[in-house]
């Protein structure tokens, strides 16, 4: 896969995840991920990206913003886009 493929498909799974979360409760269980709700989810996906974006700043020598701790309820929405945003 080239490079463009890849960013345009973590930009859709990341958009089409913040959609999700911002269309119902994030107390619901994830079916396949037993034991978490999608607040969890929503919290490990954003966590993800704030550390592989600060891996990518420190490779390229930018700086990186700080991704603040993860929020609850539906302010996880913004967060996980921030944080995305970040990759």
């Amino acid at each position: 896969m080239d490079h463009d493929l890849l960013v345009r498909a973590a930009r859709m799974e990341s958009e089409a995840l913040t959609y999700a979360l911002g269309s119902g409760e994030s107390d619901v269980p994830v079916p396949t991920c037993e034991g978490w709700t999608v607040h969890d989810l929503a919290v490990h996906v954003g966590e993800f990206c704030g550390f592989w974006g600060h891996v990518l700043c420190e490779a390229t020598g930018r700086p990186k913003p700080p991704l603040p701790d993860p929020p609850t309820g539906d302010a996880v929405a913004p967060w996980v886009t921030d944080a995305a945003g970040m990759l």
